[in-house]
């Protein structure tokens, strides 16, 4: 059977120790992203007699990336990016006597923090690939009026594997093992494996027992087979649960904007905000060490920036916001987004995104237009103010435990 773009998938699994992989996967990203094998081939630049190129190469290095296109962001899946942008926060802290589950990702001011790390397996129905050490370099939140918010983020990862194999397997019922003379062990605990080719043994089955060059051992039964040449024993998608979420909504958000001596969240600005675009370059690289692999050793976190365009309704609001640009005073923002409402309210009683940001504008563009109606766009760049002693920090509530 040929690809079908239907059936693509990308699942995630929460990495122990980074760059391990894990396996079988726990999370269904709801939304699009393919992966990008980064291997760099380099073909030798030599004289050796010939007007023609040689066919001579080496590779030098491995990386990978996995870009998640635009997608509609939701109040359960969106601590998913964070987590690995922002901080290792993958539980939720209960909200009082609520039934809200907190996760705050504060950005790091004097000392870096700790991100989650994932393993993904990214492909269709024809091949499965594994991304592991993945972590988020850039996340993009936009939203206008009628709309979702979206979310995209780049994902970088060590390297891109394709783990399948063709082989001479034997099948053995009693052990429920496949076998063969050398080859298997690519094939890890915990794995979905599809068989293609065999006599009695085509599906799909889960590794009980990986890691080994001779054997998989099984979980299900297995039919009696003796030596069957050319069985492709190929990474399948394990089944896991399309999660339920809800989408955030843009225009069920709310703006405030304050003076940095102030409190977050002080002073509503109605009938303004338009439309936004907040870009977060997370500071995180990688680290490309001679450590006996060619993909890179670590990554490090460098400085971080958040900068966010706002489109406003031109009116008396904007117009003081732009006499703060030109004084160059910083401002404390508050961007509020709430959806469906909690089982029981503790300090939240909806489901709620809350971005705490401070910051100075340091652009406002001349006037435009949408729909005969006059419009000005400003660029917050998000800063340490030292009278607000803050950042910034991003807050999701949802009625999710852990992810």
């Amino acid at each position: 059977m040929a690809g079908i773009k239907a059936l693509r998938r990308i699942q995630l699994a929460k990495e122990v120790t980074a760059g391990t992989p894990v396996y079988p996967p726990t999370m269904l990203w709801r939304g699009h992203g393919t992966a990008q094998d980064k291997r760099k081939i380099v073909m030798r630049d030599e004289a050796i007699g010939l007007l023609s190129p040689y066919d001579s190469s080496y590779i030098p290095s491995l990386g990978g990336e996995l870009p998640l296109e635009d997608t509609a962001a939701s109040f359960e899946q969106l601590p998913i990016l964070l987590a690995a942008a922002v901080k290792n926060v993958v539980s939720g802290v209960a909200d009082g006597g609520g039934t809200g589950k907190i996760y705050a990702y504060p950005l790091p001011n004097t000392a870096a923090n700790t991100i989650k790390t994932y393993t993904g397996l990214a492909g269709d129905n024809e091949d499965v690939e594994v991304l592991e050490y993945l972590f988020c370099k850039q996340l993009v939140l936009s939203g206008k009026p009628g709309e979702a918010l979206k979310v995209k983020g780049d994902l970088e990862a060590r390297q891109v594997t394709s783990v399948r194999a063709t082989v001479t397997a034997t099948f053995v019922l009693a052990t429920h093992k496949i076998t063969a003379a050398a080859g298997l062990e690519i094939f890890k605990t915990g794995m979905t494996i599809r068989v293609v080719g065999s006599t009695s043994n085509d599906g799909v089955f889960t590794v009980g027992t990986g890691n080994v060059a001779g054997e998989i051992v099984v979980t299900e039964d297995l039919v009696g087979e003796v030596a069957t040449a050319g069985v492709l024993i190929r990474l399948e998608f394990t089944p896991v649960a399309v999660p339920t979420v809800e989408e955030i909504l843009f225009s069920k958000g709310k703006l405030y904007l304050d003076a940095v001596a102030g409190s977050f969240g002080g002073t509503l600005v109605s009938t303004t905000l338009l439309g936004m675009n907040l870009t977060l370059k997370t500071g995180w690289q990688i680290i490309e060490a001679a450590d006996g692999a060619l993909y890179f050793s670590a990554i490090k976190n460098t400085p971080w920036e958040l900068t966010g365009q706002l489109t406003f309704e031109h009116n008396t609001s904007s117009l003081a916001e732009k006499a703060y640009w030109r004084a160059g005073t910083p401002r404390k923002m508050r961007l509020l987004f709430e959806g469906s409402a909690l089982a029981t309210a503790g300090a939240y009683a909806a489901k709620t995104l809350l971005m705490d940001l401070a910051g100075k504008w340091i652009t406002f563009d001349p006037l435009g237009e949408q729909n005969g109606n006059d419009i000005v766009t400003a660029t917050f760049k998000v800063a340490y103010d030292p009278t607000a002693a803050a950042s910034g920090t991003i807050t999701v509530v949802n009625n999710v435990a852990s992810f």
